[in-house]
Formats: C-alpha cells, sequence, structure tokens
C-alpha cells in the first residue's frame, strides 16, 4: 500500500489532507445464484499522468466492505456458508476521458488490484458442494468502467476474489455489479 502511495507520488498523509472522499453502493450478482453488494469509501491521489486535453491517468485508494449471499436455498453437505463477508483495500488506476458535451461528461476505465480479507473460507452455492475458496485472505482484482458527470459517477464493476494458488483450494468469487458513487465536495 505505501508502494501505490509512493507510486502516486504521495505521502498517506498527504493524500488525505488534500483529497475530497467518495461514496459508493454498488449491487448484482456473484459466482453461482449468489447476490453481491459492496459499499466504499475512496480518495483520489490528486496526482495525474499523461494529462491532455482530452485524456487523462489518475487513481485512488478504495476501502470497502462486501456482502456475498447465496439465493438459492439448498440443504448443504459440508460446513459452507450462506453469506460471505469482506473487507478490502485497494489501489487503483483510472483512465478518464472527456469532459464531453455542456454536461461535462466524462467516461472512465478502472484497474486495481487490492487485499481483501474473507469472513470465511467457504461459500455455499446451490450446488451439493460450497466454493472452497481456499484461505480468509484473497486479492481483489477489478476492472470498471463508467462515466462521471458532476459529482455522481454510474459504473458497470467486475471484481474477482482469489488466493492466487496461495492455498490447495482457489477456486474464488466473481461479481458483477452496478455501482454509484457520489463525490463530496470541498
Amino acid at each position: 500500500m505505501l508502494g501505490a502511495c509512493l507510486l502516486a507520488g504521495l505521502s498517506p498523509e498527504a493524500a488525505a489532507e488534500r483529497a475530497p472522499l467518495a461514496y459508493g453502493l454498488a449491487w448484482g450478482s456473484a459466482s453461482e445464484d449468489t447476490d453481491a453488494w459492496r459499499a466504499s469509501v475512496s480518495r483520489d491521489w490528486q496526482r495525474r499522468w499523461f494529462e491532455r486535453e482530452r485524456a487523462r491517468l489518475t487513481g485512488y485508494w478504495e476501502l470497502s466492505a462486501a456482502r456475498f449471499a447465496n439465493s438459492v436455498v439448498a440443504q448443504p453437505t459440508d460446513n459452507g456458508t450462506g453469506t460471505l463477508w469482506n473487507v478490502a483495500i485497494a489501489p487503483v488506476l483510472r483512465l478518464e476521458l472527456g469532459p464531453w458535451g455542456e454536461a461535462g461528461v466524462r467516461p472512465f476505465l478502472d484497474l486495481g488490484v487490492g487485499l481483501s480479507l474473507m469472513s470465511h473460507r467457504n461459500l455455499r452455492t446451490g450446488k451439493p458442494r460450497s466454493r472452497p475458496l481456499g484461505s480468509l485472505f484473497q486479492f481483489e482484482d477489478r476492472g470498471a468502467v463508467g462515466v462521471r458527470i458532476g459529482r455522481l459517477e454510474v459504473a458497470y464493476q467486475r471484481m474477482h476474489y482469489s488466493n492466487l494458488d496461495l492455498a490447495s483450494e482457489n477456486f474464488g468469487v466473481d461479481a458483477h455489479l452496478l455501482q454509484l458513487r457520489v463525490r463530496s465536495s470541498r
């Protein structure tokens, strides 16, 4: 995490002093009939690269909490849980285009990899066997495409949680989410 701050050209303290917060909610579906909900708070890096009239590369830190709940009632045959919680932190790079039009629409693309802690090692699905995640520690990688209009952002977000084969089992969790974020004003 400190490395990402250094890469962004900021100390964590400097980033906290200068950048406004953004608050997000996302919902959608995850692996095997599982509903996904996610809440996040993020802070811009206040650093930009390759800034041109119509595009710029920047980034932000995001802290999130997510809930994955199986929507199919099934008799479990092992010790999986029907509801899985996680907490994650991630540095995210953003390529932002625009502004386009009088409304100042800014399309963007986000890419990031972070660290995640799960509440359980197995997620119960509608199948006879739970989905084994292998460990409580997971990596969270994401991609998002969306638009920002003023302080509001709307995006399609794809999340993937995996332990990168650091544990004996690594089935992971995939989620497809609709995300809404609102930036605070300063």
